[in-house]
């Protein structure tokens, strides 16, 4: 394929992704193209190319969940939830402890939705703010901890 002169290369591994190789790979792992003044995912690209424009509202999934993969039977059709659901759903999430940013753990959530205490008190405790407390024990925050 042949788009703003660059050509669109990619090999195929063991696993049948077909994962690009002609295009830089962002931060996230996407590869993208400039097509028609808009740049995109190249995975975006080829599902419109091949099926057709993407519905508002949809976003293209990976079944293979790798992103430069671009082999058309890897990729299919989704809300944002349903993606986000998936992710979870394959553990593929930085959801709790996985963040690298994260501050608590499971035993200190567990033992938050325990405190009687005010928020401020368990805030302080914690090194977070008082507003997480409360996510928290709304079940807003940390919502896989029972």
């Amino acid at each position: 394929m042949h788009k703003n002169n660059k050509q669109l290369e990619w090999k195929v591994t063991d696993t049948g992704c077909w994962e690009v190789t002609s295009h830089a790979i962002g931060n996230r792992g996407y590869a993208a193209i400039t097509h028609n003044g808009i740049r995109q995912g190249v995975h975006r690209f080829i599902y419109e190319e091949l099926f057709g424009s993407i519905p508002d509202g949809m976003v293209v999934m990976h079944k293979c969940d790798n992103p430069r993969c671009i082999n058309p039977e890897h990729l299919k059709l989704g809300t944002q939830a349903e993606n986000m659901k998936d992710m979870v759903e394959k553990k593929r999430s930085l959801i709790g402890e996985r963040n690298p940013n994260v501050k608590l753990t499971m035993d200190k959530v567990r033992a938050i939705k325990k405190d009687k205490r005010s928020y401020s008190q368990i805030a302080g405790e914690y090194g977070v703010g008082f507003g997480v407390i409360g996510q928290i024990k709304r079940r807003e925050r940390w919502t896989h901890i029972s």
